[in-house]
């Protein structure tokens, strides 16, 4: 019996986990051509002074910056975001130089120079942080500093017109449903909205409004999901997301517009489980092994799953959220709540910086 409960809950975990984080492939192919509209503007905007006269001059910074980060103090987490946005800045800089001079392709002793400082700066700084105790809230803090967006002025601008939308779904109602009225109407909605399509904004935030308010409804009866087969629903979501990038890549709705709403989409669905699953673990105390280790990946995921834009697009309320969130994770793993047969929370804080700067 317990056997059949833990598989159940084992499917009823991973297809949550592939609705909130089958943005993250979409979008990554649909990002390749969008954000270099951001992007154009940030480099247009340019605040780089690098006067590099040869090739050996800018691998020389590069091997400068490498050498100081020696001396780096790293005590807080602010610090790790000001260490990785001069490492950003400086190597943004040598690279783009590197790259408009035709040696760098023809001479395979410029890249392997650049490739070594490279590596030796991020392991010094992986050395660094990972020695140091930082918490849930220290990633949150990182990723949000550091996002390449962060100070990126057209993004902030387009964020800023989108999160009041956002904000007034938290005034539209519940359905009063239980599991199986709910399911249905998920699935009808799905149905739907894949044959009435997305051909404008005003139709794609109609889409979002009422997933949202079905998915709310959703979570509000998760521990009632066990022994689902949900996969229709999960294939229905990506069929009608990979729709909604489809038409924006035609141009019927406007690409930056898409990116940020659904962006903005994911960080609310992201957040709205994992306050749901730590709510669960805080208050239901006879959960199964996997139960709670279901609760509990789904809790760490706006740790882990939200992208550099999605840190960019937080609102500050919504970015409070994940801090609150953050400390009870903590709390819940102090108190046993969350089985010691899972991964120790601070030892999840190491390896989710590690992935972040290795990849970084």
């Amino acid at each position: 019996m317990n056997n059949s409960l833990d598989n159940c809950m084992d499917k009823v975990y991973n297809i949550i986990l592939v609705w909130l984080n089958y943005h993250t492939r979409i979008m990554k192919r649909f990002i390749v051509a969008i954000l270099s509209v951001f992007l154009m503007v940030s480099c247009s905007d340019s605040k780089y002074d690098f006067d590099f006269k040869s090739t050996s001059q800018a691998l020389d910074c590069y091997q400068s910056f490498c050498d100081e980060t020696k001396g780096k103090e790293i005590a807080h987490s602010e610090d790790v975001v000001s260490v990785l946005k001069e490492w950003k800045e400086v190597r943004d800089t040598v690279l783009s130089f590197l790259q408009k001079d035709s040696a760098y392709y023809a001479h395979s002793w410029i890249l392997s120079r650049y490739s070594s400082i490279d590596d030796s700066i991020r392991s010094r700084l992986l050395n660094m942080v990972l020695e140091k105790n930082f918490s849930l809230k220290d990633v949150a803090v990182i990723k949000r500093g550091s996002s390449v967006y962060s100070k990126d002025v057209d993004v902030t601008a387009s964020v800023a017109g989108i999160l009041p939308f956002f904000s007034r779904l938290d005034s539209i109602p519940l359905y009063h449903a239980d599991k199986n009225k709910v399911l249905s109407r998920y699935r009808d909605f799905l149905q739907s909205a894949k044959k009435k399509g997305c051909g404008n904004a005003g139709e794609l935030k109609d889409f979002v409004r009422e997933e949202d308010r079905i998915f709310r409804t959703f979570l509000y009866n998760l521990a009632e999901m066990s022994g689902e087969n949900l996969s229709d629903i999960t294939k229905g979501t990506e069929e009608i997301c990979n729709s909604i990038f489809k038409s924006a890549s035609q141009g019927k709705i406007d690409s930056k517009t898409t990116l940020l709403i659904m962006s903005c989409r994911s960080n609310r669905r992201i957040l709205l489980n994992a306050e749901t699953c730590i709510e669960s673990l805080r208050k239901h105390r006879k959960l199964s092994l996997s139960q709670k280790k279901a609760y509990y990946w789904m809790a760490i995921q706006p740790f882990v799953s939200i992208d550099q834009l999605g840190w960019a697009a937080l609102s500050d309320e919504q970015f409070c959220r994940i801090c609150e969130a953050a400390d009870e994770i903590h709390r819940l793993d102090r108190n046993s709540h969350v089985s010691k047969d899972l991964e120790n929370v601070s030892h999840m804080v190491n390896l989710i910086l590690k992935l972040y700067l290795t990849s970084y």
